[in-house]
C-alpha cells in the first residue's frame, strides 16, 4: 500500500486529475454492470376476467360516492325521527293510563251523583206534567211515580 501511495505522489497534478477522472468512470461503469447483471426480465401477464358489478361501483363513477352521502343523511334522519316516535309512544302511553284514571274517578263521581240526577229528571218531568194537566192531575202521577220506581229513595 505504500508503494501505490508513493507512486501516487511522484504523479504531476494533470496526471492525478486524469486518475481520478477513470477512477469516477470505473466506478460509474462497475454499478451500471451489476445493474444490468441484477435486472431479470419481467413479465407481466393481463388476463381479462368477467366485470363484477356486484357492489354497484364504477372506478370513474363520482354518483356512487352521492347516493352514498344521500344515503348516510337519510338514514341519520331516520334515526332521529325513529327516535322522536318512540319518546312520543312513550308519552302516549303515559298519556292514555292517565286518562283511564281520570275516566274511572269521573266514573265513581257519576255513580255517587246519579241518583240525584234521576230525581231531577223525574221532578223536571213532574214539572212539566203539572203545566200541562194541573195539579190534581199531578198528585196522582206522584203517587203513581212512587209506586212505579221502586229504586228511587223515598223520602
Amino acid at each position: 500500500m505504500n508503494k501505490v501511495l508513493d507512486t501516487l505522489s511522484d504523479l504531476s497534478s494533470d496526471q492525478k486529475k486524469n486518475l481520478v477522472f477513470a477512477m469516477i468512470v470505473g466506478i460509474v461503469l462497475c454499478m451500471y454492470a451489476l445493474s444490468k447483471y441484477s435486472d431479470g426480465d419481467e413479465q407481466v401477464v393481463v388476463q381479462s376476467k368477467a366485470s363484477d358489478f356486484k357492489g354497484g361501483n364504477i372506478v370513474s363513477d363520482r354518483a356512487s360516492d352521492y347516493y352514498q352521502n344521500k344515503d348516510r343523511l337519510l338514514s341519520k334522519q331516520y334515526d332521529s325521527v325513529k327516535s322522536s316516535q318512540d319518546l312520543l309512544g312513550k308519552q302516549l302511553k303515559e298519556l292514555q293510563i292517565a286518562l283511564t284514571k281520570l275516566e274511572k274517578e269521573r266514573d265513581k263521581d257519576k255513580a255517587e251523583s246519579e241518583p240525584e240526577q234521576e230525581n231531577s229528571s223525574q221532578d223536571q218531568m213532574l214539572e212539566k206534567l203539572e203545566a200541562f194537566y194541573g195539579k190534581k192531575m199531578n198528585q196522582r202521577v206522584r203517587k203513581q211515580l212512587k209506586i212505579n220506581f221502586p229504586l228511587e229513595k223515598v223520602a
